[in-house]
């Protein structure tokens, strides 16, 4: 048998592997979640939209970060229509910084689903100043009524400054 023939059962092995399996190559299940490459028309890295008030928010490409700022009513940045499967575990990951930031209500990342409930709570440092910090949360996402979720980086009224960088949602099996 040839090296090229041998090479190419060898890879439909595995193929058919994978599919019979249901492996998942997929990886971070959140588009430019580490903010990487120049921002578009709309000063945003892509991929992400931001809802409220667009002052607050600025990206840096060079840190590859977004930040909230001083914000005087609810501002998010977010991407929506992530696609997860209920009853599935999943692992959100971030760095999350803040200088001298205090929040009304709350602040931070999170997973919501089409009511805006609150899969995994929000992922931030407590104090309110702090050095980039990893957080982390497994949670389980219960059903959505239109089956899409949102990665949403927030804040409600407050100041200071948070950040957050290299978002991730990953299967957590």
């Amino acid at each position: 048998m040839t090296t090229q023939r041998s090479f190419s059962r060898l890879a439909s092995a595995f193929a058919l592997g994978l599919w019979l399996g249901g492996v998942s190559l997929a990886g971070n299940l959140v588009e430019n979640g580490a903010f990487e490459g120049s921002a578009g028309a709309d000063g945003l890295p892509t991929g992400w939209a931001v809802v409220g008030e667009k002052s607050a928010v600025s990206y840096d490409a060079d840190a590859k970060c977004v930040r909230l700022e001083d914000p005087a009513q609810e501002v998010s940045i977010r991407q929506p229509n992530l696609s997860l499967e209920p009853g599935k575990q999943y692992r959100l990951t971030c760095q999350v910084k803040t200088e001298n930031f205090e929040a009304k209500g709350g602040a931070g990342v999170t997973i919501v689903d089409e009511g805006w409930n609150w899969s995994c709570g929000y992922l931030r440092p407590e104090a309110p100043t702090a050095d980039w910090t990893a957080v982390e949360k497994v949670f389980t996402p219960a059903p959505s009524a239109n089956g899409k979720y949102q990665v949403v980086f927030f804040s409600t009224e407050g100041r200071g400054r948070i950040f957050a960088q290299d978002i991730r949602l990953e299967p957590a099996d």
